[in-house]
């Protein structure tokens, strides 16, 4: 009787450990609910990558690039206007919020254009530039 007790213990600790973890994974970055593009005039194509969250919230969007979900959120909207098929090499992105507010941007550093970089905003005011390594490769 009693090894019969231990066993139906055992069995018991055993599916109490296992239903403590999750089937979901961590969610390492934010998922857009659009993407809208404007052709320009040069060939070019401005594309906005909206989210849905509030970017003046710092609890939403922190906007510092040191924060892992906020670089991947970055690099996982640039990849997705970069495998469109209207993709040009000349093309600007912008991350914004659902009130428009900017959350980062690509190829746009307010002069010719910069892809070396990935500017980030803070409350919809430019705070800092992160410099790519490879992030952004096929």
């Amino acid at each position: 009787m009693r090894k019969i007790l231990i066993i139906i213990m055992g069995i018991v600790m055993t599916f109490a450990m296992c239903s403590c973890g999750s089937d979901e994974p961590e969610q390492t970055a934010l998922t857009y609910n659009d993407i809208q593009a404007e052709q320009l005039d040069d060939g070019g194509v401005v594309y906005t990558v909206v989210y849905g969250i509030d970017a003046e919230d710092t609890e939403q969007w922190s906007g510092h690039f040191t924060n892992a979900e906020v670089l991947q959120t970055a690099v996982d909207g640039i990849k997705a206007c970069m495998n469109r098929d209207d993709w040009t090499d000349n093309s600007v992105v912008y991350g914004k919020d659902s009130n428009g507010v900017t959350m980062y941007s690509y190829g746009d550093d307010g002069m010719d254009g910069n892809y070396t970089q990935i500017r980030f905003y803070q409350v919809g005011i430019f705070d800092r530039a992160y410099d790519l390594q490879d992030e952004l490769k096929q």
